[in-house]
């Protein structure tokens, strides 16, 4: 069935998402997108919310807070903010994520990098890497174990979605993956981001405690 329900932020949403579980006899959730998913956690006292805890969700939705989380354990490009160097070519993004990859951009001229920084959205910025992309599609137990990891290529995307895929074998990045999954203490489904820096190794770019875009 399919139920039309209030915006993520509307003060009704989470009434109406109550009232489709408890007339629905509904047993698991499983939440897919971030802009909601921060909400669903009053949720598991009337059914199972097969997702990371809140404290987990919020952590990985502030790319800068996650950035200073994983940075000392795991491959991650340098992070910054506006004011902590000087200006040189790098990759820009929003802080909270805006869907897809909105807003996000090679930055490769100062008046961009100056225009970031007077914008109502606010921006990280990180070193630029050049190599393939690769989605991660991870499934973990409500212990933070992963049960299946599957790597795959990223070959092409529309509006920051991977249209185009190759499934690959790579015990690095899927250990990788694993590590990070029980590091951050993930729970269900979790969508990992690496790229490869210039020397060809996978770095983390983001984690996402949701199904991606393309899973299904």
């Amino acid at each position: 069935k399919g139920f039309v329900v209030p915006k993520a932020d509307d003060i009704n949403y989470l009434y109406e998402i109550k009232k489709i579980i408890l007339d629905n006899k509904i047993d698991v959730i499983l939440p897919t997108g971030n802009l909601e998913i921060e909400h669903f956690e009053p949720l598991s006292k009337i059914t199972t919310v097969f997702m990371s805890d809140s404290k987990t969700i919020k952590l990985c939705n502030d790319k800068w807070k996650f950035y200073n989380k994983v940075k000392d354990d795991f491959d991650i490009p340098h992070t910054w903010q506006y004011n902590d160097i000087g200006w040189k070519w790098c990759f820009a993004r929003p802080r909270y994520e805006l869907g897809g990859s909105r807003g996000t951009f090679y930055c490769k001229d100062i008046h961009q990098y100056m225009f970031t920084h007077n914008s109502d959205v606010e921006y990280i910025y990180s070193d630029y890497l050049p190599g393939q992309e690769y989605t991660i599609d991870v499934l973990c137990d409500m212990e933070s174990n992963p049960l299946v990891v599957i790597p795959r290529k990223r070959l092409q995307t529309k509006a920051g979605i991977s249209s185009k895929g190759e499934i690959i074998k790579d015990k690095f990045i899927e250990k990788s993956c694993s590590d990070m999954c029980k590091f951050l203490n993930l729970k269900g489904p979790v969508c990992l981001q690496m790229k490869e820096d210039v020397d060809g190794v996978p770095r983390f770019i983001e984690v996402n405690p949701r199904f991606g875009g393309s899973t299904f």
